[in-house]
Parts: structure tokens; sequence; C-alpha cells
């Protein structure tokens, strides 16, 4: 299993055999460009899977501001980038 997280380093954790003993859940935030492209390229591939599309709202908290973030700040600097789940 591997991961490229908001650091944009690859992380890895070497598991014994996994194939077909376990259902394994892919997350990510991307634009809906880039889930378009991804679903177009497993469809040519003909992978069977279930997804599901759901808008996510994000941020970061920097702990050096003098305030907190805010919920309408954060849904405002979101844009249009869906969460995406695969299984």
């Amino acid at each position: 299993m591997a991961g490229f997280g908001r650091h944009h380093k690859l992380t890895e954790a070497k598991f014994f055999e996994l194939a077909g003993a376990l259902a394994v859940e892919v997350e990510f935030i991307v634009t809906e460009k880039e889930a378009q492209q991804l679903l177009n390229l497993i469809h040519h591939e003909k992978i069977p899977l279930f997804y599901a599309h759901t808008p996510a709202r994000f941020g970061v908290i920097d702990p050096d501001t003098a305030d907190p973030p805010s919920i309408s700040e954060a849904s405002s600097t979101s844009g249009d980038r869906p969460r995406e789940s695969t299984s």
C-alpha cells in the first residue's frame, strides 16, 4: 500500500499478500476535471469498481494566526474540489 500526501512524498507500508482478501478504500481530493479523467481511464481499462463522489470542504489550520479559521472562509476557498472515494 502506498500514499502520496500533501508534502508530495510517497509513503509506503508493506503488507503480506492481501490480493482478494480485503476491500481497499481510496480517497482523494481533486478537481471535477481530474475526477472525470480518472473515471474515463478506469472505464477505458475495463476495471469494475464502486465509487462515490462527495463535495468536500477543506482547509489548513495555522496555529500562528491570531484567530481560528471560520467555516464561511473555508467554504469560499474550497472551490469545486470534490472528495472522491473508491473501493
